[in-house]
């Protein structure tokens, strides 16, 4: 699951925290309000908490959904990015 976004809101870079119960492949996408994927990237977790880095340069100031796939589950949270 997403712990927190840190900053919040988000200006140009920002880390999720991400708490899973094992370690193994994070599937991230971030999509606009209107469904839109606007990035998606994978990366190694391990179990517990990680931080992974989110690039916000090039997105629109708005507000957007973080879809986080881990071995323990899939979670979404709403996160803001601000100019």
């Amino acid at each position: 699951e997403i712990v927190r976004v840190v900053p919040h809101p988000i200006r140009s870079t920002a880390s999720l925290e991400v708490r899973t119960s094992s370690a193994g492949n994070a599937n991230i996408s971030l999509y606009d309000v209107l469904g839109r994927q606007a990035r998606t990237w994978t990366l190694e977790v391990a179990a517990g908490v990680s931080a992974v880095p989110l690039d916000a340069s090039g997105l629109a100031a708005g507000v957007y959904v973080a879809r986080v796939q881990t071995p323990a589950g899939v979670v979404s949270r709403r996160l803001t990015i601000a100019r």
